[in-house]
This record gives structure tokens, C-alpha cells and sequence, in this order.
């Protein structure tokens, strides 16, 4: 289940909408208000990639996404190959390589290892399974997230 805390600007989740899961961005996070019944509630608006409706949920801390129709994107093998991810294969694993530049400006290699359920990177100690976590791990680990944008439509 995924808890509001996960959400930041511009993630990109699933929308269940009559059937069809439409993809939305994040656009907001905010503090929402009080409910009738005393409950401190987050406003979370998300708007489509493909019509720019917004749609906005006010959650509690006890709730999850899943429970507005709002879903985490599984991040596949494609999308990690369109991020310009190589894929490489050994006896033992199999794990994708990116030539980054660290902060320095220097060239080193990114690698993320495939497990069973998810990636990891394990030189940041950081596993991601959906899209979003995959965003953040490029923007903690100080590469161009901002492309997910022409890889995810």
C-alpha cells in the first residue's frame, strides 16, 4: 500500500478511472484541513498526462492511496532501458548500467541490480519497485528526473 508521504511533485501514479488506468502527475501536496470528525487530512491533486483534468483526494494519515483508485506504477524493464539504462547480464545476475557524472563532474558508472521483486542500487542503499521511487532515486542520487517526463508518455 502506498501512503501519502511517498508522494512528491511530479511522481507519476496511476489513475483508476471507469476501468482504465489513466496516467497523472502530481502537480500538488499540501496540508488539507480537518474533517467533520476531528482528522487531520492532506490535499493531494494529481492531474492526467493525456486530458490535464486535475483530480484532488483529501486523505488521512491512516489511509492509503489505493483506497482513492490511485495506484503506484510498476517500473518496468523498458521504462529503466528508455531512462538510457544498458542492460547487462552475467552466470549470477542481471543489472543495468548508466555512464553518470557525479557532482564533481566526473564519470563513473551507475549500476542497478535486478531482484526478484525490485531494483536496487546498492552504492546509494536505495530498492525502488514503482515509478515514483525510481524518480526519486534520480533526483536523491543527482540525475536528470526530469526526462521521466518524455519516457513515461
Amino acid at each position: 500500500m502506498t501512503h501519502y508521504s511517498e508522494l512528491k511533485i511530479d511522481n507519476y501514479f496511476h489513475i483508476d478511472r471507469l476501468g482504465s488506468k489513466d496516467i497523472n502527475k502530481v502537480v500538488g501536496v499540501g496540508y488539507g484541513a480537518y474533517d467533520t470528525s476531528g482528522v487531520n487530512k492532506w490535499n493531494i491533486t494529481l492531474e492526467s498526462v493525456t486530458d490535464k483534468l486535475q483530480t484532488e483526494v483529501l486523505i488521512s494519515d491512516s489511509e492509503y492511496l489505493e483506497n482513492y483508485g490511485i495506484y503506484p506504477i510498476e517500473l518496468t524493464e523498458e521504462l529503466i532501458l528508455k531512462y538510457g539504462f544498458e542492460k547487462c547480464e552475467s552466470d549470477v545476475a542481471v543489472f543495468y548500467s548508466k555512464l553518470s557524472k557525479n557532482i564533481s563532474g566526473e564519470n563513473y558508472h551507475r549500476i542497478i541490480n535486478k531482484d526478484p521483486m525490485s531494483y536496487t542500487d546498492y552504492a546509494y542503499g536505495m530498492t525502488f519497485r514503482y515509478l515514483h521511487q525510481f524518480q526519486q532515486y534520480l533526483f536523491l542520487t543527482n540525475q536528470e528526473a526530469y526526462k521521466i517526463t518524455e519516457i513515461i508518455i
